[in-house]
């Protein structure tokens, strides 16, 4: 079995295991455990015996090491690869010895700019307004380093760091992922020393095979999508490096062959294209790209859907179109292949739901009131194209839909939109303290924020501003939170959108509502 078909599949492989790979993710679960739960036995007895001055990470082998020592710390070397710190104060996080920016390939800073570099992440924090200090950022790191810094959220609360897992959006640590992270990095050390190209962003190659993978076609297309992306349909190139045709060229046109020269510039091809959308076949040969994958995810990410899918239906039938001429000796005509497209895209046409796209016509924004006693604060949050602003806002409605008050923070840093729908419930609350409120209902449309807040993972990218509004929602007598669609929380948004090009900072309304807000109308 060669190593390509050893991939994951969302590395385009056929999901076989390297066994040595995933051995090692298993025993980073196992390094995992022991790091998150230092008071079990197992890991009690262990720090006994091995590291009793020392912390489970700083541990070294030592020189008469049991076999499961010797294989949790082979664990503990691959879990060291993708683990992250979340900063809550900054005080036992130390700048340039440990992982603690949200990317991929480089958890530290670059360089410090400046000499007498800070040494722990407290001191790049304001201490009177707990956020970031953006003047020092700018003066010790690289403008890379302080991009990626400033878009760490902080808390208001005295909450401490810890440790958590960079590649599951959740924070936790999964096998599945540690496989993955394993694969691509030894993938990248082979390429590396065989002088080949190689992905070094684990998720922007992910990316890429989930956007063929998604799209609305027959398996039988995606299973061809697949060999292209690969570089394995057939094509005389690849059968003449396999040494199963005599030569590399085009059997219809004679010139040297390739993946792209028989889907899209051999004579067969053009003839076929030609009767296509002209803005299409103008846009499909503008890119460039040589890598059959990368064409492919530029094709798939800069067509509207319905044009993609058609592109690459007619991928599909023109490869089947050139194999009949060349290996059966029947010729279609142009007209008929396209013909065969426009029948096939109306047959996928009638065969998709159509429920969710007339669902989502002519929905009318509707507020949906609380029941009685309790005051409804809408929250959204919006992030500008053109800049590093971001805007949180809320809306305060009682259940008549009388408006009590409604205010927004201004912020720039945070790129996350995920992010910003949960500072966004932070800004409820502190929008429901101001209003001396007790029953509140807190609604947004973003559901991994509502479902974090009602009992999921606190450890991701957000997870320190999570407990900190777990924390502070005890003090309201009631305190819930719910999703609601985009239509029921069209004032918060429109809040949220119009304040993103006020000044940095809080702005707040208690007596008139903003313009744009409060005015539609209820749910009965």
């Amino acid at each position: 079995m060669g190593r390509d078909d050893q991939t994951q599949e969302l590395g385009g492989g056929l999901g076989f295991r390297d066994i040595e790979l995933f051995n090692l993710a298993l025993l980073a679960r196992q390094a995992w455990r022991i790091l998150n739960d230092a008071n079990s036995l197992s890991a009690r007895v262990l720090k006994a015996v091995y590291y009793p001055e020392a912390e489970f990470l700083d541990a070294a082998v030592g020189s008469s090491p049991s076999r499961v020592w010797r294989a949790i710390n082979e664990g503990k070397d691959a879990l060291v690869q993708g683990l992250i710190r979340r900063i809550g104060t900054g005080e036992t996080t130390n700048i340039w010895s440990m992982n603690w920016l949200p990317r991929d390939g480089q958890f530290r800073p670059l360089t410090c700019t400046r000499a007498y570099a800070p040494q722990m992440v407290k001191e790049q924090v304001d201490p009177l307004t707990l956020t970031w200090d953006h003047d020092k950022l700018q003066h010790f790191f690289t403008p890379l380093d302080a991009e990626v810094i400033s878009s760490i959220p902080l808390t208001t609360r005295g909450q401490d760091d810890f440790w958590a897992w960079h590649y599951e959006k959740t924070g936790v640590f999964s096998v599945r992922s540690a496989y993955r992270m394993l694969v691509q990095k030894k993938e990248n050390l082979t390429a590396w020393l065989e002088h080949t190209p190689s992905t070094s962003d684990i998720r922007a190659n992910e990316k890429e095979w989930t956007a063929i993978w998604q799209l609305k076609v027959p398996s039988k297309i995606k299973v061809f999508l697949w060999r292209l992306a690969r570089h394995s349909i057939p094509t005389a190139d690849v059968l003449h490096r396999r040494h199963i045709a005599p030569h590399a060229a085009c059997l219809v046109c004679g010139v040297p062959d390739s993946w792209k020269h028989s889907l899209l510039e051999c004579n067969l091809a053009k003839c076929v294209w030609a009767l296509l959308n002209e803005e299409t076949v103008e846009h499909i040969c503008n890119v460039e790209e040589q890598n059959a994958k990368a064409w492919l995810a530029e094709i798939i990410s800069s067509l509207p859907k319905e044009e993609s899918r058609r592109v690459v239906v007619t991928m599909w039938a023109v490869w089947h179109a050139k194999r009949k001429a060349v290996y059966e000796n029947i010729f279609q005509s142009p007209l008929s292949t396209h013909c065969f497209v426009d029948r096939f895209m109306s047959d996928l046409d009638l065969s998709s739901p159509q429920s969710e796209i007339t669902a989502s016509k002519g929905r009318v924004p509707r507020w949906i009131p609380p029941p009685g006693g309790i005051v409804k604060i809408n929250v959204d949050a919006a992030l500008s194209k053109n800049s590093r602003g971001a805007s949180a806002a809320a809306v305060a409605r009682d259940a008549s839909g009388k408006f009590m008050g409604a205010s927004s923070v201004v912020m720039r840093g945070i790129i996350d939109p995920e992010t910003m729908e949960v500072l966004a419930l932070r800004e409820g609350l502190a929008l429901a303290k101001d209003l001396s409120l007790n029953r509140v209902r807190m609604a947004s449309d973003c559901a991994n924020a509502i479902w974090c807040m009602t009992g999921g993972s606190t450890m991701g990218a957000y997870g320190q501003i999570i407990q900190e509004l777990r924390e502070d929602a005890k003090a309201f007598l009631v305190m819930e939170f719910v999703h609601e669609r985009r239509e029921a929380n069209h004032d918060a948004h429109v809040l949220a959108r119009s304040t993103l090009a006020s000044s940095f900072g809080r702005h707040v309304w208690f007596f008139d509502p903003p313009d744009g807000v409060c005015n539609s109308y209820l749910v009965t």
